[in-house]
């Protein structure tokens, strides 16, 4: 039988080994298990309510660092009232010295588990969900904290009694993952995986190990939450590696050409593309601009009355023009600009379809494909190379800071006895260590000095190269346009006259914003 020591008895699977955690909690049965620990349900004697409880798992709060993060997560945690946020009651440490949270009992399915059994959600039925998630974040941004693992695992949908509601959604795990991020593993690549789970849902500023995170990381993972919630899967499927570069790097198939639906319209794409930006500046200012558009979309949102998706946009029957209209472009410069870039190759390999092409233009494109991908690798490694400096640094300065106060409580100690007879010996000695000590301070200086100076020439290297690709990537881009311009009279399907249209709409509205740079 699996059992879970207290002190004071096990908590067991089974109902009937109910034993006390505290005076007045009693744990009835375990109901959940994940990365961070188990989770039992609970009955509080005295106020006849149900809690649940988490055992946190001994290996997460080893550290004392982490365990100071902890109990300041908990201060921060607890302040946050909001209906959709569940409310953290309590926090102790069991005799055995394992950590534990006391939080509402909720009852419901969790999201994971629902779209696990549906695969994707409807769109009317996503929406709603989606606006009481945002309210929920934006009152925890209020408070100056962010959720940091917004995913599936980490929202429960239950049944709500407000009139014309069917369902309501509550978060849980506030704060809980990044807090239990060990120190030991701020080196290590993918050391998310050990507290988070999955990667599927952190924003690239989390994966490339930013100093300065926002809401706006939360705003992402919302992002990616929404488009599994529409599709069936995350914006990126893979192995771990494969995923944290294509979030850094890639952009995301719009939600409503993955789900294989028609109801997802093009405005819930804009809203979750814009969402999962890869610059935080590009995204929304705040989770109640993000909430505000999705409820006046929600009054919009029912049946087919929200117009067809960009799947279908190439059906005999659809015209261009009319499709385009509800296509809205990129508010972001670099957005737009991406869109251009990915028209002009979609375009091209269409006409390439065709049998319209002639050797050059399959040899530019294939030229093409061949520098993005590069490109889009060596993006991924000059961002993780420019945070290895912040590594080293936080690496050394611990080091440092000893040597230092040593050297100065030395240098003092040594003043006190300086005219002292019969010192001389002592003196003489404390002289040696300060000597010693200043030694490895500065074989610490070099090293630190070494080390910059190769990722520096790295660095280096590796943006020339990048500085290169992209004036390679931009010759062909013109050069293919310029084809494309020539063969827009005798290429006459729909899906060419649209992806030409958004073509043009891209670069005017690029030239708005940047003039000079839409070619």
């Amino acid at each position: 039988m699996d059992q879970t020591s207290t002190g004071q008895g096990s908590v067991s699977r089974q109902n009937s080994d109910a034993v006390k955690l505290t005076q007045t909690l009693t744990i009835a049965k375990r109901i959940g298990r994940g990365r961070l620990g188990a989770v039992y349900a609970a009955v509080h004697e005295v106020l006849a309510r149900r809690f649940a409880v988490k055992v946190l798992r001994p290996p997460l709060t080893a550290d004392e660092r982490v365990r100071h993060r902890l109990r300041h997560m908990v201060r921060e945690a607890s302040q946050v009232e909001h209906p959709g946020v569940v409310s953290l009651v309590d926090f102790g440490q069991l005799p055995d010295g394992r950590f534990y949270l006391t939080m509402e009992y909720v009852r419901g399915i969790q999201l994971s588990r629902l779209l696990q059994r549906e695969g994707r959600l409807p769109t009317d039925r996503v929406v709603p969900i989606l606006i009481d998630l945002a309210d929920a974040l934006h009152a925890i941004h209020r408070r100056r904290v962010i959720h940091g693992d917004i995913k599936p695992n980490n929202v429960t949908i239950v049944e709500a009694s407000g009139e014309g509601v069917c369902e309501a959604m509550r978060i849980h795990d506030l704060m809980l993952a990044p807090a239990l991020a060990s120190p030991s593993e701020q080196g290590e690549a993918f050391a998310h995986l050990k507290t988070h789970g999955t990667v599927a849902y952190l924003s690239p500023e989390q994966l490339a190990r930013r100093t300065s995170i926002d809401g706006r990381a939360d705003m992402y993972s919302f992002g990616a939450l929404a488009y599994q919630m529409l599709t069936g899967q995350p914006p990126f499927l893979g192995e771990p590696e494969r995923v944290v570069e294509a979030h850094l790097t890639r952009d995301p198939v719009p939600p409503s050409r993955r789900s294989g639906a028609d109801d997802v319209p093009r405005a819930l794409d804009a809203l979750l593309l814009r969402c999962l930006e890869k610059e935080p500046g590009d995204r929304y200012a705040s989770m109640d601009e993000v909430m505000c558009a999705l409820r006046s979309m929600g009054e919009r949102v029912s049946g087919t009355s929200m117009g067809p998706s960009p799947a279908s946009s190439y059906d005999d029957e659809l015209h261009a023009d009319d499709a385009e209209e509800e296509e809205p472009l990129p508010e972001a410069p670099g957005r737009l600009r991406r869109l251009l870039y990915e028209t002009v190759a979609e375009l091209s390999e269409h006409i390439i379809e065709l049998g319209a092409a002639d050797e050059d233009m399959v040899e530019h494109l294939r030229g093409l494909k061949t520098f993005r991908k590069e490109a889009d690798m060596l993006a991924s490694q000059i961002g993780f190379t420019e945070n290895r400096f912040e590594d080293i640094r936080r690496e050394l300065r611990e080091g440092e800071s000893a040597l230092r106060y040593a050297i100065i409580d030395l240098n003092l100690a040594k003043s006190e006895m300086d005219g002292q007879e019969g010192k001389e010996e002592e003196l003489a000695a404390i002289g040696q260590q300060i000597a010693q000590l200043e030694r490895s301070l500065s074989e610490l200086e070099k090293q630190r000095s070494g080390r910059f100076e190769s990722l520096n020439t790295e660095l280096t290297q590796s943006r020339e190269r990048f500085k290169e690709l992209e004036h390679q990537m931009a010759l062909r881009y013109r050069w293919i346009y310029g084809d494309l311009d020539r063969r827009r009279a005798i290429v006459r399907t729909d899906r060419a006259r649209l992806l030409f249209r958004r073509l043009e709409r891209g670069r005017n509205a690029l030239a708005k914003k940047a003039p000079g740079r839409a070619g």
